[in-house]
């Protein structure tokens, strides 16, 4: 089974954060920069504690659509300080 996220890495070494964008029921999500390819992102961060049911079906959501034209890339997730960033 695939890795559900990356936790040797820290996702602020990766993603520069410019402003908040909205909070929903499991976290807040920010416009931020990735400074590995200088591209702009939605990243949403929530606690750990959210169902990992929930968090499992975003995630492969997210990763099924890669593809497509009308929805962002996903570009990771990963884990810091009890949250997971997804990116």
């Amino acid at each position: 089974m695939e890795a559900m996220s990356e936790v040797d890495v820290d996702p602020e070494d990766i993603f520069d954060i410019l402003v908040p964008v909205g909070e929903g029921a499991y976290g807040s999500v920010y416009k931020a920069l990735d400074t590995r390819d200088g591209g702009l992102i939605a990243l949403k961060i929530m606690p750990l504690e959210v169902e990992s049911g929930s968090l499992e079906k975003e995630v492969a959501i997210m990763k099924k659509c890669d593809d497509s034209e009308f929805i962002v890339k996903f570009k990771g997730s990963f884990i810091k300080d009890g949250n997971i960033w997804l990116a």
